[in-house]
């Protein structure tokens, strides 16, 4: 009750030169590994043309972009959620040349522990081209071997 002693003793353990804090000794003190981060998501991705859609969110990996057909280039950043990651060479933030049409972009983050993370881009460059084929006039020659 009130005024009674405490039960309960706190005891301060000093650390060893090895950096074990493990009072009982603790099997010729190393120090256990830290696990690897597994960490592999973006903390944004961005594009200077279009926009993406739906919204970025780190666990989305695949997002759409229009752009008008005189757009040729798409410029993509990203930044990675953490400072343990990297990008797999090839598929980091980047200018890309469009064709017409869809192109697909992709960026693929890899965790500290290795654990490969896939985000998808694809942009849609509208296509102006003129789609009138019709033949108007075609000559035959005669090809002698």
């Amino acid at each position: 009750g009130p005024g009674g002693t405490n039960p309960y003793a706190i005891t301060f353990v000093k650390p060893t030169s090895s950096g074990n804090t493990n009072p009982g000794g603790g099997g010729g003190g190393q120090t256990p590994a830290v696990p690897k981060d597994t960490d592999n998501t973006l903390k944004r991705i961005t594009v200077d043309k279009g926009e993406l859609t739906p919204a970025f969110s780190p666990t989305v990996n695949y997002y759409d972009v229009e752009v008008e057909g005189d757009v040729e280039k798409i410029g993509v950043g990203a930044d990675l959620n953490s400072s343990k990651a990297t990008f797999v060479e090839g598929y980091a933030p980047r200018n890309v040349d469009l064709n017409p049409g869809l192109n697909k972009i992709t960026l693929k983050v890899r965790s500290e522990s290795g654990v490969l993370n896939v985000y998808t881009i694809n942009v849609n460059r509208k296509d102006n081209r003129s789609n009138i084929n019709d033949l108007t006039n075609i000559k035959l020659t005669k090809i002698v071997w």
